[in-house]
């Protein structure tokens, strides 16, 4: 079961304990190709970070052309952005940040199935490296807007291995 922890993440000393840091996001890409990174952890990791926004972006984009053509087609969806559901630097283990997907549309609320398919997809990253410490911000309950209970059932069956997160 995920341990939880309060406090902030991204203080130095975290991020150095951590093997991958995952914050919560959403897929809009702006008119330059850039993550719409304006709220929550996002915003904060922009600060810190004034690049990630593109290198993220592009990065969204590139998946969407790969993985599922048909969405990039239809420049409106892409422009939302399609599911990634969850993002781990290529440059990992060197790149130690990941994006764990809450939801598409920036403005919308958190979407509990993203939530769900993103789990599962750090269930099985996290079986594949279980020696790997994880930091995630608790999804979905900031400015996603959903009250814990709801998330908590969803984020409780992640590995030992993981730690989430709460200010």
């Amino acid at each position: 079961m995920a341990c939880f922890q309060k406090g902030n993440m991204l203080t130095p000393a975290h991020l150095a304990k951590a093997d991958l840091t995952l914050i919560t996001a959403n897929s809009t890409t702006n008119s330059a190709n850039e993550l719409v990174m304006g709220l929550g952890i996002a915003l904060m990791v922009k600060k810190m970070r004034p690049q990630l926004p593109a290198a993220l972006g592009a990065e969204i984009i590139a998946r969407a052309k790969t993985a599922a053509p048909f969405w990039y087609r239809d420049r409106e969806y892409c422009e939302h952005g399609p599911p990634y559901r969850l993002l781990i630097s290529p440059r990992w283990p060197e790149g130690k940040l990941g994006l764990f997907q809450t939801k598409t549309r920036f403005y919308w609320p958190t979407n509990l199935a993203l939530i769900q398919d993103a789990t599962v997809e750090l269930m099985l990253w996290c079986m594949a490296h279980p020696d790997k410490k994880v930091h995630l911000n608790f999804p979905g309950i900031g400015c996603g807007q959903l009250p814990k209970n709801e998330v908590l059932p969803l984020v409780s069956r992640l590995p030992d291995n993981v730690t989430i997160w709460e200010l």
